[in-house]
C-alpha cells in the first residue's frame, strides 16, 4: 500500500493553542490534535497509532507498517491507549517492546518520533536489533535523552513528561536532535548502522523505557525534518 492510499482524513481542529516553556524547550502545546498529515519522502517504516483499529487497553499483538514495505512489528504486546493526546491514541509500553528485523540501515539516517514519557526513569526509546556494529540507538539517561552509534551524543536539555516530537539524524559527525523544532548542535555519534528495529527497548530487548509512542518514521537515508516536525506537531497538537 503507497502512503497516497494512506486515509489522512482530518481527525478534528487543533485549538486552544498554548505557547509554553517546558524546561529549555519551547514548545506548542494544545488539548485536541487532528491536523491531517502524511510524512514527507519515502519512509522505510511508518508506525502511527492513531490508525490502529482497537479498543482501549487492547493488546498490540502488530503495528502495521504503513510505509509499504511490510515492516510489522511485533514483539512483548503493548497496550492501546485511547485519548492520551486530545482524542487520540497511543501504545503504552510498560516493559514491552515491538520490533522488525529489516535490512540493515547505513548512515545518514533519520527518524521521527511522537513520545509522552510515563516517568523519567532510565532506557532505551529505540534501537536496532544487532550488536557490535550493527548498533545504533536513542535513549533517555540522567533525564537527557542521547544518541549512540559508536559514540553517545548526549543533547543537555532536561525532559519532562509531556507529548513531543523528535527528530534525531544518524549521520556520523552532522548528527543531531531535533525536539519539538529546536535543534541542538550536531555531533559525533560513530558509524555504526541500525540492523533491525526495537522500539521501547535495546537491540536486546533489556533496557526498557516505559512510555507512550504515538507514531514513528524512519528513512534509510537524509531526510529534511521541517515538513514532518511541523506536520506531526500540528497532527499531534503539540
Amino acid at each position: 500500500m503507497s502512503i497516497s492510499e494512506i486515509n489522512t482524513a482530518a481527525y478534528g481542529s487543533v485549538s486552544d493553542i498554548n505557547k509554553k516553556a517546558v524546561g529549555n524547550i519551547s514548545k506548542i502545546s494544545g488539548e485536541e490534535a487532528g491536523a491531517p498529515f502524511v510524512p514527507s519522502g519515502t519512509p522505510y517504516g511508518w508506525y502511527d497509532a492513531s490508525q490502529l483499529s482497537l479498543n482501549n487497553n487492547d493488546s498490540v499483538n502488530s503495528w502495521t507498517d504503513l510505509s509499504g514495505n511490510g515492516y510489522h512489528l511485533t514483539g512483548s504486546s503493548p497496550v492501546f491507549k485511547t485519548n492520551i493526546q486530545g482524542s487520540l491514541p497511543a501504545v503504552y509500553f510498560d516493559n514491552n517492546y515491538l520490533r522488525y528485523d529489516w535490512p540493515d540501515v547505513i548512515q545518514p539516517a533519520t527518524y521521527f518520533m511522537v513520545f509522552k514519557f510515563a516517568n523519567l526513569t532510565d532506557g532505551a526509546m529505540f534501537s536496532g536489533m544487532g550488536s557490535g556494529s550493527w548498533r545504533q540507538y536513542a535513549y533517555l539517561e540522567g533525564n537527557e535523552i542521547k544518541l549512540y552509534a559508536g559514540a553517545i551524543y548526549d543533547q543537555n536539555v532536561l525532559m519532562d513528561t509531556n507529548i513531543h516530537v523528535m527528530s534525531v539524524k544518524f549521520n556520523t559527525t552532522f548528527s543531531f536532535i531535533n525536539i519539538d523544532g529546536s535543534n541542538y548542535s550536531q555531533a559525533n555519534v560513530g558509524t555504526q548502522i541500525m540492523g533491525g528495529l526495537t522500539l521501547a527497548a535495546n537491540w536486546d530487548t533489556n533496557n526498557r523505557k516505559t512510555m507512550y509512542i504515538m507514531e514513528f518514521i524512519a528513512y534509510n537515508y537524509n531526510e529534511p525534518i521541517t515538513n514532518n516536525i511541523n506536520g506531526l506537531k500540528a497532527k499531534w497538537g503539540i
